[in-house]
């Protein structure tokens, strides 16, 4: 007769005990939760990926966003490196200025002067992508350089289609705009290496 721990005879009938059963629908449970934190590791590591390859879009993103909200604290995270805006914050407190008031006094400004550019509301297309190498490559980085002291490892051209609606309609200045990277630090504009009707930045971003 088979050994009476792993079965049992009731009626004739060879049936498992209890206790195994049980143990066999644990292993089960533990089978599919296993199964399913692959399978969500999997889709972490999916979207990792796709946020690291279009991390290039932020600063547009950004720039549409800080404009839309006349935001200081969101044109500066599109556009400057992280040492301008730590300088920024030191500068301010040098003035006696808290650093809440400084970005409501330059929200205030970008406002007013998108209020005289009839400005509404924009939106933005990236239609294409483009690697800058070689020496003009070398034109952008040795700009960051001089200007911000920050070293640059990538540089795009994106072709856009950037919609503007104003008091009067829309207005769409098509073109290309650079982004870089900064080493060890995100995406950003590079409005001097842009076309030229995108110098709507610089004059947004001069602040106090």
């Amino acid at each position: 007769m088979a050994d009476n721990k792993k079965v049992e005879l009731i009626k004739g009938e060879i049936v498992e005990p209890i206790e195994d059963s049980k143990n066999k629908k644990k292993k089960n449970i533990f089978t599919y939760i296993g199964i399913g934190a692959v399978a969500i590791l999997i889709v972490v590591i999916i979207l990792v990926f796709i946020n690291i390859s279009n991390a290039y879009k932020k600063p547009v993103k950004n720039l549409i966003k800080g404009m839309n909200r006349a935001s200081t604290e969101i044109l500066m995270e599109a556009v400057f490196p992280e040492d301008v805006v730590t300088y920024k914050h030191i500068d301010a407190k040098n003035n006696g200025i808290s650093w809440e008031d400084y970005l409501k006094n330059n929200d205030n400004l970008i406002k007013s002067r998108l209020e005289n550019m009839y400005f509404k509301k924009a939106k933005c297309k990236i239609l294409a992508k483009e690697k800058i190498s070689g020496s003009n490559f070398d034109k952008i980085h040795d700009f960051y350089m001089d200007k911000y002291d920050a070293e640059i490892t990538k540089a795009y051209r994106l072709e856009v289609d950037m919609t503007f609606r104003t008091n009067s309609g829309s207005e769409t200045p098509s073109g290309w705009i650079c982004v870089v990277k900064i080493k060890d630090e995100n995406w950003k504009f590079c409005s001097e290496y842009s076309e030229k009707h995108f110098d709507f930045v610089d004059e947004a971003l001069k602040f106090e």
